[in-house]
Protein backbone atom coordinates (compact mmCIF):
# COMPACT_ATOMS: atom_id res chain seq x y z
CA UNK A 1 0.00 0.00 0.00
CA UNK A 2 1.40 3.57 -1.04
CA UNK A 3 0.67 7.20 1.09
CA UNK A 4 1.28 9.98 -0.20
CA UNK A 5 3.21 12.84 1.05
CA UNK A 6 -0.34 14.50 2.50
CA UNK A 7 -1.45 11.12 4.19
CA UNK A 8 1.60 10.48 6.18
CA UNK A 9 1.83 14.25 7.41
CA UNK A 10 -2.07 12.98 8.72
CA UNK A 11 -0.92 9.94 9.99
CA UNK A 12 2.29 11.51 11.93
CA UNK A 13 -0.05 14.30 13.56
CA UNK A 14 -2.76 12.08 14.60
CA UNK A 15 0.18 10.09 16.18
CA UNK A 16 2.35 12.96 17.95
CA UNK A 17 -0.79 14.27 19.14
CA UNK A 18 -2.97 17.53 19.98
CA UNK A 19 -0.48 20.24 21.79
CA UNK A 20 -1.92 21.48 24.51
CA UNK A 21 -1.44 24.37 27.84
CA UNK A 22 -3.54 23.76 31.10
CA UNK A 23 -3.31 25.72 33.98
CA UNK A 24 -4.17 23.85 37.29
CA UNK A 25 -4.14 26.15 40.27
CA UNK A 26 -2.38 24.82 43.72
CA UNK A 27 -4.46 22.91 46.07
CA UNK A 28 -5.17 25.14 48.72
CA UNK A 29 -8.77 23.47 48.66
CA UNK A 30 -6.15 21.22 51.23
CA UNK A 31 -5.16 17.99 52.27
CA UNK A 32 -7.64 14.82 51.63
CA UNK A 33 -6.93 12.03 53.68
CA UNK A 34 -10.79 10.90 53.24
CA UNK A 35 -11.48 10.24 49.65
CA UNK A 36 -9.13 7.76 46.75
CA UNK A 37 -6.83 9.91 44.97
CA UNK A 38 -9.38 9.01 42.17
CA UNK A 39 -12.20 10.74 43.26
CA UNK A 40 -10.47 13.97 45.08
CA UNK A 41 -11.03 17.53 43.51
CA UNK A 42 -8.42 19.14 41.83
CA UNK A 43 -7.48 21.87 44.40
CA UNK A 44 -7.22 19.08 46.90
CA UNK A 45 -4.00 17.71 48.03
CA UNK A 46 -2.52 14.37 48.45
CA UNK A 47 0.81 15.67 50.58
CA UNK A 48 0.34 19.00 52.97
CA UNK A 49 2.67 18.92 55.15
CA UNK A 50 4.06 22.53 56.69
CA UNK A 51 1.91 24.24 54.39
CA UNK A 52 -1.02 26.02 55.23
CA UNK A 53 -3.76 26.19 52.51
CA UNK A 54 -4.88 30.00 51.79
CA UNK A 55 -7.41 31.46 49.77
CA UNK A 56 -5.78 30.78 46.49
CA UNK A 57 -2.78 29.40 46.78
CA UNK A 58 -0.67 27.22 49.83
CA UNK A 59 1.82 29.03 51.60
CA UNK A 60 4.75 27.56 54.32
CA UNK A 61 4.01 28.15 57.70
CA UNK A 62 6.04 30.02 60.41
CA UNK A 63 8.52 28.75 62.46
CA UNK A 64 9.02 28.92 66.48
CA UNK A 65 11.49 29.98 68.65
CA UNK A 66 12.50 29.13 72.26
CA UNK A 67 10.47 31.23 74.97
CA UNK A 68 11.85 29.89 77.63
CA UNK A 69 14.25 27.16 79.42
CA UNK A 70 12.95 25.37 82.89
CA UNK A 71 13.23 21.91 84.10
CA UNK A 72 11.30 18.45 83.24
CA UNK A 73 8.71 18.34 80.64
CA UNK A 74 5.83 20.62 80.21
CA UNK A 75 2.85 18.94 79.98
CA UNK A 76 0.17 22.08 80.86
CA UNK A 77 0.47 25.84 79.56
CA UNK A 78 -2.10 28.39 81.53
CA UNK A 79 -2.97 31.96 80.75
CA UNK A 80 -4.70 33.77 84.20
CA UNK A 81 -6.45 36.47 82.74
CA UNK A 82 -8.43 38.60 85.33
CA UNK A 83 -8.99 42.40 85.35
CA UNK A 84 -6.32 43.21 83.59
CA UNK A 85 -4.31 40.81 85.54
CA UNK A 86 -2.38 38.85 82.68
CA UNK A 87 -0.24 35.71 83.75
CA UNK A 88 1.68 32.24 81.83
CA UNK A 89 2.03 29.76 83.95
CA UNK A 90 3.74 26.50 83.10
CA UNK A 91 3.31 22.88 84.65
CA UNK A 92 6.53 20.94 84.93
CA UNK A 93 8.67 18.65 87.33
CA UNK A 94 6.15 18.43 90.10
CA UNK A 95 5.95 22.20 89.81
CA UNK A 96 4.23 25.40 88.99
CA UNK A 97 5.73 28.35 87.90
CA UNK A 98 5.11 31.40 86.66
CA UNK A 99 6.81 32.32 83.04
CA UNK A 100 5.25 35.84 82.31
CA UNK A 101 8.75 37.18 82.55
CA UNK A 102 10.80 34.86 80.26
CA UNK A 103 13.82 36.15 82.15
CA UNK A 104 12.86 35.84 85.44
CA UNK A 105 11.01 32.92 86.49
CA UNK A 106 8.95 32.24 89.61
CA UNK A 107 8.21 29.29 90.93
CA UNK A 108 4.74 29.57 92.71
CA UNK A 109 3.93 25.74 93.73
CA UNK A 110 6.22 21.94 94.40
CA UNK A 111 5.60 18.49 95.30
CA UNK A 112 2.47 17.99 92.73
CA UNK A 113 1.40 14.54 91.96
CA UNK A 114 1.61 15.74 88.38
CA UNK A 115 1.60 18.10 85.70
CA UNK A 116 -1.77 17.39 83.71
CA UNK A 117 -4.01 19.79 85.25
CA UNK A 118 -7.09 20.74 84.23
CA UNK A 119 -8.11 24.29 84.64
CA UNK A 120 -10.86 26.86 84.39
CA UNK A 121 -11.17 31.06 84.86
CA UNK A 122 -13.96 31.91 87.43
CA UNK A 123 -14.74 34.76 89.60
CA UNK A 124 -11.46 35.98 89.54
CA UNK A 125 -9.64 32.75 89.76
CA UNK A 126 -7.59 30.10 87.84
CA UNK A 127 -9.73 26.82 89.29
CA UNK A 128 -7.47 23.81 88.75
CA UNK A 129 -7.51 20.16 89.55
CA UNK A 130 -5.30 17.19 88.35
CA UNK A 131 -6.89 14.02 89.85
CA UNK A 132 -3.89 13.74 91.96
CA UNK A 133 -3.89 16.49 94.39
CA UNK A 134 -6.36 18.11 96.47
CA UNK A 135 -7.83 21.35 94.06
CA UNK A 136 -6.05 24.58 93.96
CA UNK A 137 -6.97 28.11 93.05
CA UNK A 138 -4.67 30.96 91.59
CA UNK A 139 -5.61 34.96 92.11
CA UNK A 140 -2.91 36.17 89.75
CA UNK A 141 -0.38 36.16 92.42
CA UNK A 142 -0.59 32.95 94.82
CA UNK A 143 -1.72 29.83 94.85
CA UNK A 144 -3.72 28.53 97.74
CA UNK A 145 -5.94 25.42 98.39
CA UNK A 146 -9.68 25.45 97.46
CA UNK A 147 -11.52 23.70 99.27
CA UNK A 148 -14.10 21.16 97.50
CA UNK A 149 -15.81 18.47 99.05
CA UNK A 150 -17.61 16.00 96.87
CA UNK A 151 -20.43 14.66 98.32
CA UNK A 152 -19.21 10.48 98.16
CA UNK A 153 -16.07 11.85 96.47
CA UNK A 154 -12.74 12.45 96.95
CA UNK A 155 -11.06 15.91 96.42
CA UNK A 156 -7.81 14.54 94.88
CA UNK A 157 -9.02 12.29 92.29
CA UNK A 158 -11.12 14.94 90.51
CA UNK A 159 -9.56 15.63 87.38
CA UNK A 160 -12.37 17.90 85.32
CA UNK A 161 -13.89 21.03 86.01
CA UNK A 162 -15.95 23.10 84.13
CA UNK A 163 -18.64 26.30 84.52
CA UNK A 164 -22.17 26.16 83.43
CA UNK A 165 -24.38 29.27 84.42
CA UNK A 166 -22.39 30.66 86.63
CA UNK A 167 -21.83 27.07 88.94
CA UNK A 168 -18.92 24.75 88.57
CA UNK A 169 -18.95 21.39 88.17
CA UNK A 170 -15.81 18.82 88.68
CA UNK A 171 -15.60 15.39 87.88
CA UNK A 172 -13.46 12.08 88.02
CA UNK A 173 -12.42 10.75 84.55
CA UNK A 174 -13.39 7.28 86.57
CA UNK A 175 -16.44 7.23 87.35
CA UNK A 176 -20.17 8.28 85.37
CA UNK A 177 -21.28 11.07 87.44
CA UNK A 178 -20.17 14.66 88.48
CA UNK A 179 -20.56 17.27 91.58
CA UNK A 180 -21.69 21.07 91.29
CA UNK A 181 -21.68 23.46 93.93
CA UNK A 182 -23.94 26.05 94.05
CA UNK A 183 -24.19 29.15 91.91
CA UNK A 184 -20.98 32.01 91.97
CA UNK A 185 -19.41 29.13 94.87
CA UNK A 186 -15.38 28.25 94.20
CA UNK A 187 -15.60 25.73 97.07
CA UNK A 188 -17.74 24.23 99.61
CA UNK A 189 -20.08 21.47 99.27
CA UNK A 190 -20.38 19.88 96.06
CA UNK A 191 -23.49 17.82 94.89
CA UNK A 192 -23.43 14.77 92.89
CA UNK A 193 -25.36 14.07 90.24
CA UNK A 194 -24.90 10.35 88.64
CA UNK A 195 -24.95 9.86 84.94
CA UNK A 196 -25.10 6.03 84.56
CA UNK A 197 -28.94 6.03 84.74
CA UNK A 198 -29.32 7.90 81.60
CA UNK A 199 -26.41 6.68 79.28
CA UNK A 200 -27.52 3.51 77.35
CA UNK A 201 -23.85 1.43 77.73
CA UNK A 202 -22.05 2.50 80.45
CA UNK A 203 -19.34 4.77 80.01
CA UNK A 204 -17.42 7.26 82.71
CA UNK A 205 -17.28 11.41 82.23
CA UNK A 206 -14.58 12.56 80.57
CA UNK A 207 -15.51 15.88 79.54
CA UNK A 208 -18.05 18.50 79.85
CA UNK A 209 -18.55 21.12 77.57
CA UNK A 210 -20.94 23.93 77.21
CA UNK A 211 -22.79 24.76 74.08
CA UNK A 212 -24.04 27.80 72.57
CA UNK A 213 -27.48 28.04 71.01
CA UNK A 214 -26.87 31.44 69.42
CA UNK A 215 -23.24 31.84 69.13
CA UNK A 216 -22.65 32.97 72.88
CA UNK A 217 -22.94 32.13 76.57
CA UNK A 218 -26.95 32.68 77.67
CA UNK A 219 -30.15 31.22 79.42
CA UNK A 220 -30.69 29.00 76.51
CA UNK A 221 -27.25 27.54 76.51
CA UNK A 222 -27.46 23.48 76.93
CA UNK A 223 -24.32 21.12 78.54
CA UNK A 224 -23.12 18.14 77.57
CA UNK A 225 -21.31 15.17 79.31
CA UNK A 226 -18.85 13.14 77.07
CA UNK A 227 -18.72 9.83 78.02
CA UNK A 228 -15.42 7.80 77.59
CA UNK A 229 -17.16 5.25 75.76
CA UNK A 230 -18.17 7.90 72.80
CA UNK A 231 -21.42 8.83 74.34
CA UNK A 232 -22.66 12.71 74.79
CA UNK A 233 -25.55 13.62 77.19
CA UNK A 234 -27.15 16.88 76.69
CA UNK A 235 -29.15 18.87 79.42
CA UNK A 236 -30.33 22.38 79.99
CA UNK A 237 -31.84 24.07 82.89
CA UNK A 238 -29.95 25.80 86.19
CA UNK A 239 -29.87 23.50 88.78
CA UNK A 240 -29.38 19.56 88.63
CA UNK A 241 -30.58 19.33 91.70
CA UNK A 242 -33.80 20.55 90.67
CA UNK A 243 -36.14 18.38 88.56
CA UNK A 244 -38.24 21.28 87.33
CA UNK A 245 -35.02 22.87 86.40
CA UNK A 246 -33.04 20.39 84.89
CA UNK A 247 -34.45 18.30 82.17
CA UNK A 248 -32.44 16.12 79.65
CA UNK A 249 -32.27 17.05 76.28
CA UNK A 250 -31.20 13.75 74.35
CA UNK A 251 -28.70 11.11 74.25
CA UNK A 252 -25.87 11.16 71.48
CA UNK A 253 -23.87 8.97 70.06
CA UNK A 254 -20.61 10.91 68.49
CA UNK A 255 -17.60 8.77 68.80
CA UNK A 256 -14.92 8.18 71.40
CA UNK A 257 -12.98 10.84 72.60
CA UNK A 258 -9.34 10.91 72.50
CA UNK A 259 -8.43 12.31 75.86
CA UNK A 260 -10.01 14.67 78.30
CA UNK A 261 -8.31 17.55 76.48
CA UNK A 262 -9.51 16.62 73.23
CA UNK A 263 -12.27 18.88 73.58
CA UNK A 264 -12.20 22.94 72.76
CA UNK A 265 -14.38 25.77 72.17
CA UNK A 266 -14.75 27.83 69.26
CA UNK A 267 -16.45 30.30 67.51
CA UNK A 268 -19.17 29.69 69.24
CA UNK A 269 -18.98 25.90 68.88
CA UNK A 270 -17.09 22.91 70.45
CA UNK A 271 -14.63 21.25 68.32
CA UNK A 272 -13.54 17.34 69.24
CA UNK A 273 -11.28 14.95 68.31
CA UNK A 274 -12.97 11.21 68.46
CA UNK A 275 -11.52 8.14 67.04
CA UNK A 276 -13.75 8.49 64.05
CA UNK A 277 -13.07 12.12 63.41
CA UNK A 278 -12.57 15.94 64.00
CA UNK A 279 -15.68 16.72 64.32
CA UNK A 280 -18.20 20.34 65.47
CA UNK A 281 -21.20 19.25 68.20
CA UNK A 282 -23.27 21.26 66.55
CA UNK A 283 -23.27 19.28 63.70
CA UNK A 284 -23.60 15.92 65.56
CA UNK A 285 -26.42 17.55 67.88
CA UNK A 286 -28.52 19.05 64.27
CA UNK A 287 -28.20 15.28 62.87
CA UNK A 288 -29.26 13.91 65.97
CA UNK A 289 -25.61 12.38 66.85
CA UNK A 290 -25.29 11.13 63.18
CA UNK A 291 -22.10 12.13 61.34
CA UNK A 292 -23.69 12.78 57.85
CA UNK A 293 -20.21 13.34 56.07
CA UNK A 294 -16.97 12.84 57.26
CA UNK A 295 -14.15 15.53 57.00
CA UNK A 296 -11.61 15.39 54.56
CA UNK A 297 -9.01 14.65 57.35
CA UNK A 298 -11.00 11.70 58.33
CA UNK A 299 -8.46 9.02 57.23
CA UNK A 300 -5.71 10.80 58.80
CA UNK A 301 -7.56 10.35 62.72
CA UNK A 302 -8.94 7.16 61.99
CA UNK A 303 -5.06 6.05 61.24
CA UNK A 304 -3.50 8.13 64.17
CA UNK A 305 -6.11 7.37 66.66
CA UNK A 306 -5.22 3.58 66.03
CA UNK A 307 -1.76 3.60 66.04
CA UNK A 308 -1.23 5.95 68.69
CA UNK A 309 -4.40 6.23 70.56
CA UNK A 310 -2.67 5.34 74.24
CA UNK A 311 -0.13 8.25 73.64
CA UNK A 312 -0.36 10.77 75.92
CA UNK A 313 -0.89 14.54 74.47
CA UNK A 314 -3.99 14.62 72.35
CA UNK A 315 -5.51 17.94 72.36
CA UNK A 316 -7.62 20.11 70.42
CA UNK A 317 -5.87 23.56 69.74
CA UNK A 318 -7.81 26.69 68.65
CA UNK A 319 -5.46 29.53 67.36
CA UNK A 320 -8.31 32.42 65.99
CA UNK A 321 -5.08 35.31 65.71
CA UNK A 322 -4.25 32.89 62.33
CA UNK A 323 -7.92 31.09 61.42
CA UNK A 324 -6.08 27.79 62.34
CA UNK A 325 -7.83 24.71 64.40
CA UNK A 326 -5.79 21.42 64.90
CA UNK A 327 -5.66 18.94 67.01
CA UNK A 328 -2.07 17.70 68.39
CA UNK A 329 -0.85 13.72 67.40
CA UNK A 330 1.24 12.15 69.87
CA UNK A 331 3.17 9.43 67.99
CA UNK A 332 5.65 8.91 70.80
CA UNK A 333 4.82 10.49 74.07
CA UNK A 334 7.00 12.98 75.38
CA UNK A 335 9.48 13.09 72.20
CA UNK A 336 7.22 13.32 68.54
CA UNK A 337 3.93 14.81 67.60
CA UNK A 338 2.59 15.79 64.50
CA UNK A 339 -0.88 18.03 63.97
CA UNK A 340 -3.75 17.83 62.13
CA UNK A 341 -6.11 20.95 61.13
CA UNK A 342 -8.54 23.28 59.32
CA UNK A 343 -8.17 26.74 58.20
CA UNK A 344 -11.20 27.87 59.72
CA UNK A 345 -11.76 30.79 57.11
CA UNK A 346 -11.62 28.04 53.73
CA UNK A 347 -11.93 24.67 55.31
CA UNK A 348 -9.35 23.36 53.82
CA UNK A 349 -7.08 20.73 55.59
CA UNK A 350 -2.78 20.67 56.58
CA UNK A 351 -0.83 18.71 58.38
CA UNK A 352 2.15 20.08 60.60
CA UNK A 353 5.72 17.68 61.26
CA UNK A 354 8.80 19.34 63.48
CA UNK A 355 6.07 20.79 65.86
CA UNK A 356 6.85 18.22 68.59
CA UNK A 357 4.52 19.76 71.34
CA UNK A 358 3.33 17.65 74.32
CA UNK A 359 1.10 20.71 75.59
CA UNK A 360 -0.13 23.74 73.66
CA UNK A 361 -1.24 27.13 75.03
CA UNK A 362 -2.49 30.13 74.31
CA UNK A 363 -0.97 33.58 76.49
CA UNK A 364 -2.02 37.42 75.20
CA UNK A 365 -3.64 35.43 72.10
CA UNK A 366 -0.06 34.28 70.83
CA UNK A 367 0.51 30.05 70.58
CA UNK A 368 2.87 28.73 72.67
CA UNK A 369 3.99 24.81 73.30
CA UNK A 370 5.93 22.58 75.41
CA UNK A 371 8.10 20.53 75.38
CA UNK A 372 11.07 18.82 76.94
CA UNK A 373 12.53 21.24 79.63
CA UNK A 374 11.64 24.27 77.25
CA UNK A 375 8.48 26.13 76.55
CA UNK A 376 8.41 27.67 72.62
CA UNK A 377 6.91 30.02 71.28
CA UNK A 378 4.80 29.02 67.76
CA UNK A 379 4.26 30.90 64.61
CA UNK A 380 7.21 32.91 65.16
CA UNK A 381 9.68 33.43 62.49
CA UNK A 382 10.76 31.26 59.68
CA UNK A 383 12.60 28.42 61.03
CA UNK A 384 12.23 26.11 63.61
CA UNK A 385 14.42 27.22 66.53
CA UNK A 386 17.41 27.33 64.29
CA UNK A 387 16.10 24.06 62.10
CA UNK A 388 14.53 24.10 58.68
CA UNK A 389 10.98 24.03 58.19
CA UNK A 390 11.01 20.89 55.65
CA UNK A 391 7.94 21.48 53.38
CA UNK A 392 6.23 19.54 50.96
CA UNK A 393 2.80 19.68 48.89
CA UNK A 394 1.54 17.33 45.96
CA UNK A 395 -1.89 18.51 44.16
CA UNK A 396 -4.64 16.02 43.56
CA UNK A 397 -4.58 13.67 40.30
CA UNK A 398 -5.49 15.52 37.53
CA UNK A 399 -6.41 14.74 33.51
CA UNK A 400 -5.72 18.07 32.32
CA UNK A 401 -9.43 17.88 30.48
CA UNK A 402 -8.56 15.05 29.01
CA UNK A 403 -9.21 11.15 29.33
CA UNK A 404 -5.99 10.42 27.08
CA UNK A 405 -2.08 9.36 27.61
CA UNK A 406 -0.68 12.51 27.10
CA UNK A 407 3.03 13.46 27.39
CA UNK A 408 4.30 16.33 29.73
CA UNK A 409 6.93 18.40 27.26
CA UNK A 410 7.17 21.17 29.83
CA UNK A 411 5.60 23.18 33.41
CA UNK A 412 6.04 26.19 35.28
CA UNK A 413 5.09 26.94 38.80
CA UNK A 414 4.32 30.12 40.16
CA UNK A 415 5.99 30.68 43.23
CA UNK A 416 6.51 33.78 45.47
CA UNK A 417 9.37 33.14 47.77
CA UNK A 418 11.48 35.94 49.69
CA UNK A 419 14.73 35.05 49.89
CA UNK A 420 17.18 32.12 48.13
CA UNK A 421 16.14 28.46 48.24
CA UNK A 422 16.23 25.19 46.26
CA UNK A 423 12.43 24.07 45.18
CA UNK A 424 12.26 20.58 43.90
CA UNK A 425 9.42 19.94 41.60
CA UNK A 426 8.44 16.33 40.59
CA UNK A 427 5.75 15.74 38.21
CA UNK A 428 3.78 12.29 38.95
CA UNK A 429 2.03 10.27 36.68
CA UNK A 430 -0.99 8.11 37.24
CA UNK A 431 -0.86 7.80 41.01
CA UNK A 432 2.71 7.16 41.12
CA UNK A 433 2.35 3.52 39.14
CA UNK A 434 4.10 5.33 36.00
CA UNK A 435 7.65 5.06 37.16
CA UNK A 436 8.53 8.45 34.60
CA UNK A 437 8.52 10.87 36.69
CA UNK A 438 10.84 14.27 35.94
CA UNK A 439 12.37 15.94 39.02
CA UNK A 440 14.25 19.47 38.79
CA UNK A 441 15.52 22.08 41.18
CA UNK A 442 14.76 25.77 41.03
CA UNK A 443 16.67 28.07 43.05
CA UNK A 444 14.62 30.71 43.29
CA UNK A 445 16.47 34.64 44.26
CA UNK A 446 13.61 35.69 45.78
CA UNK A 447 12.39 37.63 42.45
CA UNK A 448 10.12 37.49 39.79
CA UNK A 449 10.58 35.82 36.70
CA UNK A 450 9.52 37.78 33.84
CA UNK A 451 7.71 35.58 31.62
CA UNK A 452 6.62 35.94 27.99
CA UNK A 453 5.24 33.05 26.90
CA UNK A 454 7.18 30.04 27.71
CA UNK A 455 10.96 31.38 27.16
CA UNK A 456 13.25 31.73 29.99
CA UNK A 457 14.38 35.05 31.09
CA UNK A 458 16.70 36.32 33.55
CA UNK A 459 15.26 36.85 37.65
CA UNK A 460 14.74 40.60 38.51
CA UNK A 461 16.13 42.17 41.31
CA UNK A 462 12.00 42.52 42.78
CA UNK A 463 10.74 40.22 45.60
CA UNK A 464 7.89 39.08 43.54
CA UNK A 465 6.13 36.32 42.09
CA UNK A 466 8.55 34.04 39.95
CA UNK A 467 7.71 31.50 37.45
CA UNK A 468 10.56 29.53 35.79
CA UNK A 469 9.59 26.77 32.68
CA UNK A 470 10.99 23.30 33.54
CA UNK A 471 11.56 20.49 30.78
CA UNK A 472 9.89 17.42 31.58
CA UNK A 473 9.37 14.20 30.06
CA UNK A 474 7.43 11.60 30.53
CA UNK A 475 3.77 9.99 30.04
CA UNK A 476 0.55 9.29 31.88
CA UNK A 477 -3.02 10.35 32.04
CA UNK A 478 -3.24 11.33 35.07
CA UNK A 479 -0.85 14.57 36.28
CA UNK A 480 0.10 15.66 39.97
CA UNK A 481 2.51 18.01 40.73
CA UNK A 482 4.30 17.48 43.83
CA UNK A 483 7.02 20.30 45.53
CA UNK A 484 9.39 19.86 48.22
CA UNK A 485 11.62 22.46 50.17
CA UNK A 486 13.75 22.61 53.35
CA UNK A 487 13.59 26.43 54.72
CA UNK A 488 15.16 28.42 56.72
CA UNK A 489 14.31 31.99 56.35
CA UNK A 490 12.14 32.07 53.66
CA UNK A 491 8.17 32.08 53.10
CA UNK A 492 6.86 30.14 50.02
CA UNK A 493 3.60 30.61 48.37
CA UNK A 494 2.49 28.02 46.14
CA UNK A 495 -0.47 29.32 42.99
CA UNK A 496 -0.53 27.12 40.24
CA UNK A 497 0.94 25.30 37.84
CA UNK A 498 1.17 25.61 33.68
CA UNK A 499 1.34 22.52 31.81
CA UNK A 500 2.79 21.77 28.43
CA UNK A 501 1.40 18.68 27.11
CA UNK A 502 0.92 16.44 23.52
CA UNK A 503 -2.02 14.54 23.91
CA UNK A 504 -1.35 11.17 22.23
CA UNK A 505 -4.51 10.03 19.71
CA UNK A 506 -3.36 6.85 18.90
CA UNK A 507 -2.92 4.39 21.33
Amino acid sequence: MRYDARTTQSIMAERNGQAMRVNIEAPYGGLNTRDSESQMEKTDAVVLENMIPDQGSVKSRNGFIEYCSITGYVQTLIEHFSAGNRKFLACHNGKISNITNSASIVELGSGYLTDKWQYIAFNGYTLMVNGQDSPIKYDGSTITSNAINPTGGSASSLNGINIFKNTVYVWDTNYPYFWHGAVNAIAGTFQKFDLSYVCPEGGNVLKMITISRDGGAGVDDYCAFIMSNGYSIVYEGNDPSKATDWALVGVYKIGKPMSIRSTMKTAGDVAIITNQDFILFSTALGNEGQQTQNTKLSGAVQKTTENYGSNYGWEVVSYPKKALLFFNVPVATNQTYEQYGFNTITGAGFKFTGLNAITWGLYNENLYFGGNGKVYKADTGLEDNGSYIICKAQSAYNNLGSPAEKTVNAYRNTFRIDGSATINTIVNFDYEQNSSQQSNSIEAIGAEWDVAEWDVAEWSSENQTQNKLIYSSGQGVDVSMRIEANLKGQQLNWYRTDYSVNVNNIL
